[in-house]
């Protein structure tokens, strides 16, 4: 396989990410809202109640990250393309998109650990203190998707592969995944909300430049002499 069809797996295989992002999105909204995660009854109440969707849930996030790190692969080489001097940003989006799956694997495994006690014999403490570890681990998330997007916008900037404006993009879905962690200060509600300000832009970079990368290599392609 070419390096140019590697990029269109890579490319695709971003957008397979996000849809499965929201899927389990969808997937988990069908449960209803869940209770505050200071009310351990009604948390135990509500993860038994939902047992089997939250662990289709924990599944399809954990099958995420296969298409996730088929897409940072390809974001790497994209940024490598863009000369020598980009070798630091594009090791650097591969070292934070490997960190940031496996968060996403763990933050999966908790999902579904906490089902399982549930379905069996919900031990209230156990489900809170699930929930309790989830929020901190995505507010290390945040850091790390900050830390990915930063690196991914100045390899962006630094070449030429993909359009500037990209990088743009990069930066300011930065700021706002930096901004979210202060919301672990307001407790784990304010902090899984804090994360969602930081994952939705985070998304919508992941797709921008998924696409992007598909018009760059069908431009090649039509340049081409016949």
């Amino acid at each position: 396989m070419t390096m140019s069809n590697w990029r269109v797996v890579s490319a695709w295989s971003g957008i397979g990410f996000v849809a499965l992002q929201v899927l389990a999105t969808v997937l988990f909204a069908l449960g209803g809202l869940p209770p505050p995660i200071t009310d351990s009854a009604a948390q135990a109440s509500y993860t038994a109640r939902n047992a089997s969707l939250l662990i289709t849930v924990a599944i399809v996030g954990a099958l995420a990250v296969v298409p996730f790190y088929s897409y940072v692969l390809g974001l790497r080489s994209v940024i490598l393309a863009g000369g020598e001097e980009t070798d630091r940003p594009a090791a650097a989006v591969w070292g934070t998109g490997t960190v940031l799956g496996g968060l996403i694997f763990i933050t999966s495994g908790l999902l579904a650990a906490s089902a399982l006690d549930a379905s069996v014999q919900p031990e209230a403490i156990l489900i809170r203190a699930f929930g309790e570890l989830s929020s901190a681990i995505m507010a290390v998330a945040a850091i790390d998707i900050t830390l990915l997007l930063l690196t991914a916008a100045r390899g962006t900037l630094m070449g030429t592969a993909l359009p500037r404006w990209t990088g743009r993009l990069g930066q300011t879905a930065a700021i706002l995944s930096l901004v979210s962690v202060l919301g672990l200060y307001g407790g784990a509600a304010a902090g899984d909300v804090a994360f969602l300000v930081s994952f939705i832009p985070f998304l919508i970079y992941v797709v921008v430049t998924s696409i992007a990368t598909l018009r760059t290599r069908s431009i090649a392609v039509a340049k081409v002499p016949a």
